[in-house]
């Protein structure tokens, strides 16, 4: 449903060896992201993830993160700017390597860990093994560590659980106006061309003119939040232009 221009592959190997890390950072446009373990052996690979409790929250632990905005150069060069990820220079692995970072990084490992006391921030440590798949929710942050060597095959997808998350976060990123309405409202008729679809096919699941109800229904809904992006970031010309390119791609 994604514009082939800003889509992401559809899977990445990674091959890490023992100590190598990831960066503490949040994926691109909000997806949900995945991670499967082909070789490694028991446990070698460990993960920690950490969600805010609350948008106040969310901002309070950005800025212990020193966070800033990183966009998705692996699939979108800068031309369209429809989204961003996050990323941070804080290593929660620092002392797996003993390198226990510089003062200003051990002060605010103590501020997220007094946020974590206080349940403002959500935490969950992951350790993976071969035949294992771990799914990263939107919005959380994520750094994985190696304790052996491994091999994994990793990506990102958008599915109708995850649509409003990804569409908001393009909206709000180029500052549509009304977004969360245009979202509602691109979606609710998503949902009904969709129902109508089951009407006149049946299971649409197992009805090939069902799919391609629901296919195009889910690329106009992506493609009618994209148009009003590219219009409000880059202006009506300039805006259509890109709209025009991201469909040729």
């Amino acid at each position: 449903s994604f514009p082939r221009g800003v889509r992401p592959s559809n899977g990445c190997a990674f091959l890490g060896g023992r100590g190598a890390r990831s960066s503490l950072h949040v994926d691109p446009y909000e997806w949900t992201g995945f991670n499967y373990q082909l070789d490694g052996g028991p446990s070698a690979k460990r993960w920690v993830l950490l969600r805010a409790a609350s948008q106040q929250h969310e901002q309070q632990l950005r800025t212990i993160l020193n966070a800033y905005q990183r966009a998705p150069v692996a699939w979108d060069d800068e031309t369209f700017q429809l989204g961003t990820g996050w990323e941070s220079p804080l290593d929660l692995y620092a002392a797996n390597n003993d390198d226990n970072g510089d003062g200003d990084e051990e002060m605010r490992m103590k501020k997220m860990e007094k946020m974590v006391e206080r349940k403002e921030i959500k935490v969950r440590e992951v350790v993976q093994s071969d035949g294992e798949l771990v799914v990263i929710p939107p919005k959380w942050w994520h750094q994985t560590y190696y304790e052996a060597p491994a091999v994994s095959v990793a990506g990102q997808y958008m599915s109708r659980m995850n649509a409003e998350s990804i569409l908001m976060h393009v909206a709000t990123f180029c500052d549509v106006r009304n977004a969360a309405q245009l979202v509602k409202d691109t979606l609710d008729h998503y949902d009904r061309q969709v129902e109508g679809a089951g009407d006149d096919c049946g299971d649409v699941s197992d009805d090939e003119d069902g799919d391609s109800v629901v296919v195009e229904a889910r690329t106009n809904a992506v493609l009618r939040v994209f148009q009003a992006a590219l219009t409000t970031k880059h202006g009506k010309k300039k805006g259509a232009q890109l709209y025009q390119e991201l469909l040729s791609l």
